[in-house]
């Protein structure tokens, strides 16, 4: 489900060290159907297409949620 946050508790976010990290290439790490672990990758270079899972559980809603651009990869610790 999606999130609703305050200004409130969004001023309370406290980076660590005060870092952020920007990357060209994101790996994600998840388990499949038959629970093997697997990892796909992002490169903002060759302009990967991604899809997911939609939090929306409507039946006039699409199950999924498209991106075929990916601005920027970024890194924070908070």
């Amino acid at each position: 489900d999606e999130d609703k946050f305050s200004d409130e508790d969004q001023s309370q976010i406290i980076l660590t060290n005060n870092q952020l990290f920007k990357y060209t290439i994101m790996h994600i790490n998840y388990t499949t159907y038959d629970l093997r672990q697997e990892q796909d990758s992002m490169n903002l270079r060759t302009h990967a297409d991604i899809m997911m899972l939609s939090h929306k559980k409507d039946e006039d809603q699409h199950p999924y949620w498209y991106a075929w651009i990916i601005i920027k990869v970024f890194h924070i610790n908070v």
